[in-house]
């Protein structure tokens, strides 16, 4: 197992925050190689693709999450036939104080070991399989990111700076919550913070949003009054908790709809907790920028954010410094 030690302790600058669909039979190239400082993290949804890096060959798994430093050379490889495609959801970020080592090793004692001389490292694998509540926590921290992106403006950009970090905190988080529990270990005693109550409060949305959910069950669950739900949740996310719950929702709406899920919309969204169909067409229209009838008509093709940073034929080469790029490869 790969695993990466960074550190940085400099303001990363977002390069790109994208959500791309893949469909080819060719290897598709990373954009980063040949770029100093940059770390890709992502998460596929589609064709499970096989990722050639290096000399090792692995397949992204389904609810998993894969990073991708400044200096590897990787190759997506999709399977043939109709169901040979992939979104590609990704964050870039250029980190000017970027420092990190390469840990090959499946020893879990190792691994904790290292994780506890040096406290100040973040440490993830390069691909970590998550629990589904989890997984849509993430994707929809991914998702907000990539809107912040979009939208642009000095808050945007620094919504977006505290989506990368959250990112690389919870991923962290979970790596070494699973190294404990191979050990063994008892985890660190949680605290009654709001940032604990507002993780929780989205892990448990998350893994039970088809649900008929109210504040009282959330804040019940907690066991915290559901003004203090409120507050805290609005103060650390930005959302209140029943934006949360409606953009998890229409979440699920659009992933049965680009994953080729022909039942009629009024029954997606109620299998999604949203038996208002009216209500749910504005929502989704809000978030992704189209109808639902549009979004299947897309056939898939493009992003729903905003254009794509790069052209089918320039995913050989380094965007951002193509003038270097080297044409041969």
């Amino acid at each position: 197992m790969i695993v990466y030690q960074i550190k940085h302790n400099s303001k990363p600058s977002i390069r790109y925050a994208c959500a791309a669909t893949v469909r080819s039979p060719q290897p598709r190239h990373n954009i980063i190689d040949r770029r100093q400082n940059m770390i890709e993290i992502g998460y596929h949804t589609g064709a499970a693709p096989r990722v050639q890096a290096g000399n090792d060959s692995f397949v992204i798994a389904p609810t998993s999450f894969f990073v991708v430093m400044p200096d590897e050379r990787y190759e997506i490889h999709l399977p043939g036939g109709d169901a040979g495609y992939t979104t590609l959801y990704s964050i870039g970020a250029e980190i000017p104080t970027l420092s990190y080592s390469v840990l090959d090793t499946d020893d879990a004692v190792e691994l904790y070991a290292r994780m506890e001389a040096v406290p100040d490292a973040i440490f993830i694998p390069r691909m970590l399989c998550t629990e589904e509540g989890d997984y849509q926590m993430l994707t929809a921290l991914f998702r907000d990111a990539i809107n912040h992106f979009a939208a642009g403006g000095i808050s945007h950009e620094y919504q977006l700076i505290a989506d990368w970090f959250e990112i690389l905190g919870i991923l962290d988080g979970m790596f070494r919550a699973q190294i404990r529990s191979q050990l063994q270990i008892d985890q660190p005693a949680e605290t009654g913070s709001a940032h604990f109550y507002v993780r929780k409060a989205k892990q448990y949305i998350c893994s039970n949003y088809k649900e008929h959910l109210t504040l009282g069950a959330i804040a019940d669950h907690l066991g915290i009054s559901t003004g203090y739900l409120c507050t805290m949740f609005k103060r650390g996310t930005g959302y209140t908790v029943v934006q949360y719950l409606n953009l998890i929702r229409v979440q699920h709406i659009r992933k049965q709809i680009i994953g080729g899920d022909m039942r009629n919309f009024p029954e997606i969204c109620a299998e999604a907790g949203m038996r208002d169909i009216r209500y749910a067409q504005r929502l989704f229209k809000k978030y992704f920028g189209v109808s639902m009838y549009r979004c299947r008509q897309q056939d898939f093709g493009i992003s729903l954010y905003h254009r794509n940073p790069w052209e089918e034929d320039m995913l050989d080469h380094d965007i951002f410094n193509d003038d270097t790029a080297d044409e041969s490869v």
